[in-house]
């Protein structure tokens, strides 16, 4: 690993280290939004992703980023340019479940679809994409399945 993969590994780690630490002490969901937003716009950009840059785009930056910097197992299936399919075969706020009731959080989708898939549609993919969770590990599915939809 070069000195510039390591960086963004650190970075990705610590990052996601302080979004959960945010999540649980957070007084309010729209902080840890915010916070969720930042870390990610950094991130990529750091990889030297670009800003609307399509669902290649997305796959390739948000894969790197998920297996190789913050370890967790992903996969896609790409239908098309106006639809593919985001598995996360681990979840990074499983164990901050509970905690997450204090800001608001009922289930995985307040975290999932308006907290970091909402930022990453923002980053990759913009305004005309939608998303729907079909499959979630917090209701005790084997992985989390978001299907991307752009709206025609």
């Amino acid at each position: 690993m070069n000195e510039k993969e390591q960086f963004l590994k650190n970075f990705a780690w610590f990052w996601l280290a302080q979004s959960v630490y945010y999540a649980c002490s957070a007084q309010k969901m729209n902080e840890w939004q915010a916070e969720m937003r930042n870390g990610l716009f950094k991130g990529y950009d750091a990889q030297g992703a670009k800003r609307m840059g399509g669902v290649d785009e997305f796959i390739e930056h948000v894969g790197k980023r998920d297996n190789e910097f913050v370890c967790i197992p992903v996969d896609f299936e790409k239908a098309d340019e106006n639809r593919f399919i985001y598995r996360m075969r681990v979840c990074p706020f499983l164990g901050a479940r509970g905690r997450l009731k204090s800001i608001g959080v009922r289930d995985c989708k307040e975290i999932s679809t308006e907290g970091y898939l909402k930022t990453k549609i923002e980053y990759f993919l913009g305004d005309a994409w939608k998303l729907q969770t079909t499959r979630c590990i917090w209701k005790g599915d084997k992985y989390c399945e978001h299907v991307f939809v752009k709206r025609v």
